[in-house]
């Protein structure tokens, strides 16, 4: 029988703290906690994993642009879904559930103008020059 999707997110969640390849750190578990709980398990929590596709991750998307949530938000919460659906491995350490996601089918908000601090060359020269704390 099929998990649900609330199951395989918690058990998703468990093995990436406690993987020795990149385990992910408190702040990520944090946000990824907080997107499940406001966002993806009312939706999709009790379905199969075999069910969370394209068409019903499309209606969640419609959910969050009403909410008016961020492009980057909205890809945030879709990518820990993906990251969910593919940790369903099978005895083999296979995918069970191999999707083709479509950005466009879900009607993905494009990420534009992320706010990326840039150093300028007198910034990084004070840097350069400042003493070891």
């Amino acid at each position: 029988m099929s998990r649900t999707f609330q199951e395989q997110a918690s058990l998703f969640l468990q093995e990436a703290v406690s993987r020795a390849r990149k385990p992910l750190k408190p702040a990520s578990v944090h946000g990824f906690e907080s997107y499940l709980r406001k966002w993806v398990n009312p939706q999709l929590g009790v379905l199969p994993l075999s069910e969370v596709n394209n068409k019903t991750v499309k209606v969640l998307v419609a959910k969050m642009l009403q909410a008016q949530l961020s492009a980057k938000s909205i890809d945030n919460v879709v990518g820990l879904i993906k990251l969910v659906v593919s940790s369903d491995l099978d005895e083999n350490g296979e995918p069970r559930h191999i999707r083709k996601w479509n950005s466009a089918f879900l009607d993905m908000p494009v990420v534009r103008n992320q706010h990326r601090p840039k150093l300028t060359p007198d910034v990084v020269e004070k840097l350069a020059k400042c003493p070891k704390l």
